[in-house]
């Protein structure tokens, strides 16, 4: 056996121990609290009644005030005969 063998020999042995000591304490490492599963869960874990939805707020008597004359005056401007008017136009 020559001595690069050896040198290769001794350094692949040294990769491979720490290999497989990286791999032993990754796989020892500890998981951590178990999770809980539909099975374990007590039957006192019940999740709360979902809440009926919440009413609107009632408007505002000023914002209603305001709504109501912004109709008058929408109302006001549709006078007959005031629709989309075209020019005639003389391109001879």
């Amino acid at each position: 056996m020559s001595t690069d063998q050896l040198i290769y020999l001794v350094i692949g042995g040294v990769g491979l121990g720490v290999f497989v000591a990286a791999c032993a304490s990754w796989f020892q490492r500890d998981p951590g609290p178990p999770q809980a599963t539909a099975s374990d869960k007590e039957p006192d874990e019940q999740p709360p009644p979902p809440q009926p939805p919440k009413p609107p707020d009632p408007p505002d008597p000023a914002t209603q005030r305001r709504t109501a004359a912004r109709r008058q005056r929408a109302m006001k401007a549709k006078k007959p005969g005031r629709g989309l008017r075209l020019r005639a136009t003389t391109d001879d």
